[in-house]
């Protein structure tokens, strides 16, 4: 859905001759953003990991099953109720929140590339019934009258 909203954004701000290149230019640079996200994030992840929990401790949290698999992981090294279970949870979670916070710093540097698209509205003109036209022929005429709404 937000990819849709981003193209829609691209064809309503630009001349009819930069649409091509707009458009095609949105996937890239999700897929570009995406790309580099994950890496980093990933780092981010690790590092809090080695650093809240050393290194043994953090290897024993993602050997098998991963962030996902982590809890019952270390349920099963640590025992349940223990401290040095209660302390490796508590690391765990913070450097999952570290991990969350790349992303919501990421969501804060990329917000005002979005706040300099040009801001148009997308609504269809209501045009009047002259002539008799039916609201069928009105929205198929609407069609032909899109490149003139567009600039």
């Amino acid at each position: 859905m937000g990819l849709n909203q981003t193209v829609v954004a691209v064809q309503t701000a630009l001349p009819p001759k930069l649409i091509p290149k707009g458009v095609s230019s949105v996937p890239f640079t999700r897929l570009l953003g995406s790309s580099l996200a994950s890496p980093v994030a990933q780092s981010v992840l690790q590092s809090a990991l080695v650093r809240q929990l050393g290194q043994s401790s953090a290897s024993d949290v993602l050997s098998d099953g991963g962030a996902s698999n982590a809890r019952s992981q270390l349920e099963q090294v640590y025992g349940l109720g223990t401290p040095a279970f209660a302390t490796t949870l508590h690391g765990f979670n913070t450097a999952v929140t570290r991990t969350l916070l790349v992303a919501l710093i990421l969501c804060y540097l990329t917000t005002p590339f979005g706040l300099l698209v040009g801001w148009k509205s997308v609504k269809k003109t209501k045009k009047g019934k002259k002539g008799g036209k039916g609201e069928k022929e009105q929205d198929a005429s609407d069609g032909a009258d899109a490149e003139k709404r567009v600039e």
